[in-house]
């Protein structure tokens, strides 16, 4: 999976912890996205809504399969937050199961 790193403007202490935390606190989930058009425009607004939330560390949205990879710190964001943002810029999801 190609990742790319956006900072967290609203956040700046979360690249500090993404050092001084261990991965393991670190949570991954992997959301399916209905509506995504290939071209990125809806990927990158996606993207730049969900990196806004305290304790994302990371997002990667995937226009073609219509995924985003996200990795976050449960304590201060839940997986329901993201799915919340992302039905609220009108696209649909699921909620699956999260993972470390």
């Amino acid at each position: 999976m190609e990742q790319r790193q956006s900072m967290n403007h609203q956040d700046p202490g979360a690249a500090q912890r993404a050092v001084e935390e261990p991965i393991s606190r670190r949570t991954r989930a992997t959301l399916p996205i209905s509506g995504l058009i290939c071209g990125g425009g809806g990927a990158l607004t996606l993207e730049r809504a969900i990196q806004a939330l305290p304790g994302v560390i990371r997002v990667y949205v995937n226009p073609a399969t219509e995924m985003a990879y996200v990795e976050y710190w449960p304590a201060e964001v839940r997986l329901d937050e993201l799915v919340d943002v992302i039905e609220k810029m009108g696209y649909e999801t699921v909620r699956p199961e999260e993972r470390s």
